[in-house]
């Protein structure tokens, strides 16, 4: 699960543990203590995100992210919002393990 720190993040983290599944937070600030593990990194840093993978051998991965704003800078929040995506799609390839891997932007604007 990646980032925590969304409202979507937080959402299911507490859903999952409350139907009795195992998870994992993996973000670089814990906001609030949520059910499950926690492991703080950059998901920018391939070599972070696969050594995240390697330590909780995933089955699935909901990877709920894109940060609409990082740091208020359009390339900036284009760079990292691509590249978090791409290494924890990667690493979950990767793993042998991973069955089912599901992407949901965590912040997106309100219906209206």
């Amino acid at each position: 699960m990646s980032p925590e720190e969304a409202d979507a993040g937080v959402w299911t983290v507490r859903d999952f543990a409350e139907h009795g599944t195992r998870s994992s937070t993996w973000t670089v600030v814990r906001r609030e203590p949520l059910p499950g593990s926690f492991i703080k990194l950059d998901l920018t840093d391939a070599g972070e995100v696969y050594d995240a993978s390697v330590q909780t051998q995933p089955d699935a991965v909901c990877h709920l992210a894109a940060n609409p704003s990082p740091s208020g800078f359009r390339q900036q929040t284009f760079a990292n919002n691509v590249l978090s995506t791409y290494n924890v799609m990667q690493a979950a390839g990767d793993n042998g393990k991973v069955t089912r891997f599901v992407y949901v932007p965590a912040r997106w604007p309100p219906a209206g």
